[in-house]
């Protein structure tokens, strides 16, 4: 189903949902970047339990927002290869976070293939910024955007993409792309 089919309430409770799932996930993300900093500074193995737990829920959560904002874009098919990569990366971190948590994979199988899965989504995050030139939907900044492929700028992030939406920003431009 494409936005522009949608009712007015249709698109009224994506845009709410999207608002949520955004606060819910700089929630998430302040817990994982407070507790991965703890982690290194005492490598206490419960601390990096709450980070794993953490960076799970939030790429969880990153995929429907990937979704939304992509659908917001005026389609290209630059805006359909970056929603697809950024999923894929999302997977990614997903597949390898619980992978290695699960303890199915040690650390030193872990850590190349989910560093690869992050700068695939760092990417997907430059791609994103790159594509909403326009539209005003995420930030511009690319040093933020670097920071929130890098996890650190991400709560600043999606706090900027909340005010984008409510101010209406978030409205869809042209004929928007669907959300499959």
């Amino acid at each position: 189903m494409s936005l522009s089919s949608q009712s007015v309430d249709e698109r009224s409770r994506v845009r709410d949902l999207t608002v949520a799932l955004l606060y819910l996930s700089v929630g998430i993300s302040v817990v994982g970047f407070v507790s991965m900093v703890a982690f290194f500074a005492t490598f206490d193995a419960q601390i990096g339990t709450i980070n794993d737990v953490a960076v799970v829920s939030q790429y969880a959560l990153m995929i429907p927002i990937a979704l939304v904002l992509h659908a917001w874009l005026p389609p290209s098919r630059g805006s359909s290869a970056a929603r697809v990569v950024g999923i894929a990366g999302m997977l990614g971190v997903l597949t390898m976070q619980l992978l290695f948590m699960t303890h199915v994979i040690p650390y030193d199988l872990y850590i190349g293939p989910v560093s690869a899965a992050f700068l695939v989504v760092l990417g997907w995050f430059l791609l994103l910024r790159r594509l909403a030139r326009s539209s005003g939907l995420v930030p511009q900044s690319v040093l933020l955007t670097v920071l929130v492929g890098l996890y650190a700028g991400y709560p600043v992030w999606a706090v900027a993409v909340v005010r984008r939406i409510r101010s209406g920003s978030g409205e869809p431009r042209g004929e928007p792309a669907e959300f499959a």
